[in-house]
Formats: structure tokens, C-alpha cells, sequence
């Protein structure tokens, strides 16, 4: 899918006007931004909705949040124990392309937080790691992780929130040894649309053949399961229709057609330990179907 620049405009203006809301109506702590995000997401999707009508795509956005970080133990001497996967994973899925999905997984940074050396080490590095978190680690197998081509990629990114200007208040950074504030050079709501483009973010190839796709998956399982796992069984909601009715092909492997039964209402939980506001995971799933045309707008 290519967006047209007309197009591609509209959708940075309503998507920096909402994570700049979002940063001014939560607390400056990361996890509570994430939470915002996580709480109002049906802002965007309503917005990106509005901007997408009258196009041939057909388009849907959801949302996990749990009180918990993915935590992994790599196999590093840097490493003394284990370190937080990621705070943020977008997937984007496309219908027509349904055994791929793009994967941008995203370190979270205030200006000001010092970066941990393991989890630089293990962005830049990508060694050889386990899940730590037992919920994962029980039910992978082989349990080590090793990802191809052990370099930073697009995939693995820091995305750094400035606190005192709102003049790119988010931006991302390659990771690199010494990383620091002022490497973030990349503005974080263009290259959330060039996922839309598939041109940021990292592949995710079904059937699985390699590590970074199996983490990905094992990442949408595990927030799956803690989401919803802890939800009142069976519970549906209508506001998922719209995607019911275009995820119908059973054909289809991967992530689009794996969600079908876990979509529902944004704001209908938060799961985890609430008394921990020190951590927190956020997953955004954005689905398209474009299937008639290649450029939108």
C-alpha cells in the first residue's frame, strides 16, 4: 500500500495532534503514557477512519496494555540478569499480503532516562537470549532466541520522549553504542505511517522460518493471553463487526486472521498488576485491505 501525499499529510496531522494529547493528559511517567495511548486509541482509529472513507481500504485498529515487561535473558557479558524485551510493539497486517506483517518494537525513553547497557547491548547486538517471563518461556520451544543477521535493524528501534518541548516530542534512534537523546533523528509519527507503507519496521514472514518472526509472535501471544486471558470468557463486542466482515477468508494464515477472535472495544480493560505503574507493554495491531489498488489518496 502507498499513500499518496495529500493523504499522508492528513493522517500525520491527527496522528501528532494525538500522541501530543496524550503526553499533555497523562503523567510524565512512560508506562502512563502508554497506558493513555492504550486507553484513547479508538480516537485515532476513528480519525484514520474518517480520512480513509471514500478510498478503497478497508482498515481496523486495536490495542493490548498490560502491567507487565517481556523480559529476557540474553546471553551477553554486559548482561548480569534479565532486561525488558520492549514497550511498545505496532504490527501492521495487510489482507492481501497475509502471510506478512510488519513488526516495529520500540524502547521507550524519556529525554532524561539513562539507557541500560544490557538492553543497548542487546539492540545493537541482538546475542543469543530466553524469555525470563515464565508465561512465555514454559511454552516456546526451541527456547533460545537467536535472531538473523545480529546487527541493529528497523525492526528494534529507541523511541525517545521529549518532556520539556512539544517541537518532536517523539523521535526514534538506530541504536548504537552511546546511544543518547541527541541521536533520535528519526520523527516517530512518519515512520508509524511508513509501516503503514511497509517500509519501516521489520517482517514477519508466516509460516515461521526464523527468530525475529518467532519473537513477534510469541510477543502477540503472550499480550493475547494476559489482554484477554483474564477477561470474562467469551465476551464479543459489536464494535468488532466491521472487522469480522473483512477477516472472513480462513484461507488466510498469520496475525490478520489469529486476532479474529480477540478484537474487541479499546477501553474494555487493562490487564496486570495495577499496583505496578513501573511497567507496562503496549501492542497496537493495525489491519488493512486495500484490495483493488496499490497508492490510497
Amino acid at each position: 500500500m502507498l499513500i499518496a501525499s495529500s493523504l499522508r499529510q492528513q493522517i500525520y496531522t491527527a496522528t501528532e495532534t494525538f500522541f501530543e494529547d496524550r503526553f499533555i493528559k497523562a503523567t510524565k511517567k512512560e508506562p502512563k503514557i502508554l497506558e493513555s495511548i492504550h486507553k484513547h486509541l479508538g480516537k485515532l482509529r476513528d480519525d484514520w477512519k474518517t480520512i480513509f472513507h471514500g478510498t478503497n481500504i478497508k482498515f481496523e485498529m486495536y490495542s493490548m496494555f498490560i502491567h507487565l515487561s517481556p523480559q529476557v535473558k540474553p546471553a551477553s557479558t554486559i548482561c548480569k540478569g534479565g532486561v525488558e524485551l520492549g514497550d511498545i510493539l505496532f504490527i501492521h497486517s495487510q489482507k492481501q499480503q497475509s502471510n506478512i506483517s510488519q513488526a516495529l518494537l520500540l524502547q521507550a525513553k524519556l529525554q532524561s532516562t539513562p539507557i541500560n547497557k544490557c538492553q543497548l547491548d542487546l539492540y545493537t547486538n541482538w546475542p543469543k537470549f530466553s524469555f525470563s517471563t515464565s508465561a512465555i518461556n514454559n511454552v516456546v520451544n526451541p527456547k533460545d532466541f537467536n535472531i538473523p543477521i545480529p546487527i541493529p535493524h528497523n525492526g528494534g528501534r529507541y523511541l525517545f520522549i521529549n518532556t520539556t518541548s512539544s517541537a518532536g516530542r517523539y523521535k526514534t534512534a538506530t541504536p548504537q553504542l552511546g546511544l543518547k537523546y541527541s541521536h533520535a533523528n528519526v520523527d516517530f509519527v512518519d515512520e508509524l505511517i511508513n509501516l503503514l507503507n511497509f517500509t519501516s519496521g521489520k517482517s514477519v514472514r508466516y509460516p515461521i522460518i526464523d527468530d525475529w518472526s518467532r519473537v513477534i509472535d510469541e510477543l502477540y501471544n503472550w499480550a493475547k493471553n494476559e489482554y484477554y486471558g483474564k477477561s470474562i470468557g467469551g465476551f464479543r463486542h459489536p464494535r468488532i463487526e466491521e472487522l469480522m466482515y473483512y477477516m472472513s477468508n480462513k484461507d488466510d494464515i498469520g496475525l490478520f486472521d489469529r486476532a479474529y477472535p480477540y478484537t474487541r472495544s479499546f477501553e474494555n480493560g487493562i490487564k496486570g498488576d495495577y499496583s505496578n505503574d513501573d511497567q507496562g507493554f503496549l501492542l497496537i495491531h493495525i489491519i488493512t485491505d486495500n484490495p483493488a489498488i496499490d497508492t490510497i489518496g
